[in-house]
């Protein structure tokens, strides 16, 4: 397979071949949420932690993502690591 093209193959004799690339290689992924408290009451403070996983070949970026925030509570701030 070829880096730069991964829709390009070599075979040992050095010649290439476009071929068919199965799209679920190209994007594939998963996505978690979890939270630190199945239940919550007033003036609890709780985390949510989304985790995006990229498996495939092709980058996902930018990548925006959406969460509501359900009524009666307030959302605080978010950290993006590396």
């Amino acid at each position: 397979m070829n880096a730069e093209n991964p829709q390009q193959i070599q075979d040992s004799s050095g010649s290439s071949d476009i071929v068919p690339l199965d799209p679920t290689l190209l994007y594939s992924g998963s996505l978690i949420v979890r939270t630190s408290e199945a239940t919550a009451q007033v003036g609890d403070t709780v985390q949510i932690l989304v985790t995006i996983t990229n498996n495939g070949l092709v980058d996902w970026n930018p990548v925006s993502l959406y969460i509501p925030v359900p009524n009666g509570t307030q959302f605080v701030s978010f950290v993006v690591p590396d």
